[in-house]
């Protein structure tokens, strides 16, 4: 397949085997995998999803951005659907950052966490997802990034959906994505603070509105516990 990254067009042999996808360094991910490689000399995360483009719900947003540099996000080069072995899938490329996961980094007991710094990167991060019509459905620390120069970064940027879909409604494309903050949000801002029923809050919650507000939540949560010198379990 021909993929565009950075500007220049090549060939991408995926060289994946779905019988053992780690024989050419695929790393499962559910039902989907990753891997990063260097492609024209700059080091590319390839995800590649076993399903068609129109079921990926982050697709629209994908290619709104592509080869846009927003702030706290990383750079979307490419997205391309092909078949193999007569099924749709997709291949997302996108900008390697280095570094770990806000999950790796508490699970090893080395999390080293700036509450200012933090809150303005994934601030910044949500409202450029924001502007550009949609919100971040899957706020959850395995999709929030600690690169190594500092910076904090969103990614799974294909798990973003547009304004449109309430964060309360029934549909499969939110079906699948983690609910704690979600679930905080609703409990203690809405329905405990302001009383307000839930079906009032199904049908006004947008989604820019809660992604903001699970930021609270979280930025909240680690400042107490490293206040108490608690452990952080997840």
């Amino acid at each position: 397949m021909k993929v565009n990254i950075n500007g220049k067009i090549t060939d991408f042999d995926s060289g994946y085997n779905a019988h053992s996808p780690s024989s050419n360094g695929w790393q499962k991910q559910n039902i989907d995998a990753f891997k990063i490689l260097s492609i024209n000399g700059i080091k590319v995360f390839v995800k590649r999803f076993e399903k068609d483009k129109t079921a990926i719900p982050g697709y629209h947003y994908i290619m709104k951005t592509k080869n846009k540099k927003l702030s706290n996000l990383p750079i979307i080069y490419d997205f391309v659907s092909t078949t193999e072995n007569n099924k749709s899938v997709s291949y997302l490329f996108q900008e390697a950052l280095e570094g770990l996961t806000l999950e790796e980094i508490i699970h090893n007991h080395i999390f080293n966490f700036n509450p200012l710094k933090f809150s303005k990167n994934i601030y910044s991060a949500l409202e450029s997802i924001s502007k550009n019509g949609f919100w971040f459905s899957d706020f959850v620390e395995k999709n929030i990034f600690i690169a190594n120069n500092g910076e904090y970064y969103l990614i799974d940027l294909d798990s973003v959906v547009p304004l449109s879909i309430m964060p309360c409604e029934d549909t499969p494309i939110l079906s699948s994505v983690n609910k704690n903050y979600k679930i905080a949000v609703f409990n203690y801002f809405y329905k405990e603070t302001f009383k307000y029923p839930f079906t009032y809050i199904r049908q006004n919650l947008r989604g820019d509105t809660i992604n903001f507000l699970e930021l609270f939540v979280l930025v909240s949560q680690f400042k107490y516990y490293l206040d108490k010198n608690c452990n952080l379990i997840f």
